[in-house]
Formats: C-alpha cells, sequence, structure tokens
C-alpha cells in the first residue's frame, strides 16, 4: 500500500508516465514517416522504437517519476494537486538537465583548442562554442515550458485513470 493508493495502483502510474515520456518522443519519427508514405519505415522505426525505447522509458520513470509518485500519493489526489506535482517534478528534471547542459557548454567554451561551429544558422543561431545565444536561451526556455506543460498533461491523464484513492480510516 503506497499511502491511499495500492502498490498496483502505484505501478500503474510509474508505468502510464513510462508509456506518456514514451510516446512523446519515441512515436515522432515512425508517425512522421507514415505521413510522407513510407508506412514499411514507419513500421520498422515504431518497432526499434518500442524494442530500444520502451524498457528505458520505464526505467527512468521508475528511477525520476516514482519516488514523487511515492510520495504524492500518500493522499488522495485531485486533478489541481496532479497538476502541481506534474509541474513540480517536470521543473525538477528539466532544471537539472539546463544545469547539465550548460555545464557542458561552460566547459565546451574553455577548450582553446576546440571550436565547434554555431548550431543553428543566419538569425537562427542558438550556440556559439558551447555558449547559448540570447536565441538559444530563447528556444530553452520554450521548449522547458513546453516540456513542463506536457507533463502536466500527463500527470492529469495518469490521475484521470487511477483514480481519486481511498480516504484514510481513522
Amino acid at each position: 500500500m503506497v499511502g491511499v493508493y495500492s502498490l498496483r495502483q502505484w505501478l500503474a502510474a510509474v508505468v502510464l508516465a513510462g508509456l506518456w515520456g514514451w510516446a512523446s518522443i519515441g512515436l515522432i519519427a515512425p508517425i512522421g514517416y507514415m505521413l510522407t508514405d513510407r508506412l514499411e519505415q514507419g513500421l520498422r522505426t515504431l518497432m526499434l522504437s518500442a524494442l530500444v525505447g520502451l524498457p528505458i522509458a520505464f526505467f527512468v520513470s521508475l528511477l525520476t517519476v516514482g519516488p514523487a509518485l511515492r510520495k504524492m500519493m500518500e493522499r488522495p489526489i485531485g486533478f489541481l494537486r496532479a497538476a502541481i506535482w506534474g509541474a513540480v517534478t517536470s521543473a525538477a528534471i528539466a532544471t537539472l538537465s539546463i544545469i547539465w547542459g550548460r555545464y557542458k557548454g561552460w566547459w565546451i567554451s574553455l577548450v582553446d583548442d576546440i571550436r565547434f561551429r554555431p548550431r543553428g544558422g543566419g538569425d537562427n543561431i542558438r550556440s556559439i562554442d558551447g555558449t547559448l545565444t540570447p536565441y538559444g536561451w530563447q528556444v530553452l526556455a520554450q521548449d522547458t515550458l513546453f516540456f513542463i506543460a506536457w507533463c502536466v498533461i500527463g500527470a492529469m491523464f495518469i490521475r484521470l485513470v487511477i483514480g481519486p484513492g481511498r480516504a484514510k480510516k481513522s
């Protein structure tokens, strides 16, 4: 028992979070192929994405979302609470990702004998030698906000599936 939810409901929530994350990334290329009349290539890509991506998605979900779900499922969950926890959890994951990415960029900028080409082109250069440009910061902010919004939607979907939980008996 995980608070007012059963262990089965917690596991279902972790699996749904993994599926949500995988579908967010793992279905983009196959659907793109299928929409451009390359059905066979789309199906092969989908199979490979499922074989490789699903185990990774479940493992990452267990490591990142599982502990937050365990804490969250100690009390009944309403949709507002699910949205808040989805936002907090995804913001924490995004923050760690941004810190890691900016650390790598800082390290690249310190190496004198390595020069990387700018990412992007024209007015859309995101970074130069590991350092984000103003446009790069804008894209990072937009991507982060989209990620958080998508995770909030996922959290509310998971809450819809697992239900409100049972009130604890005193």
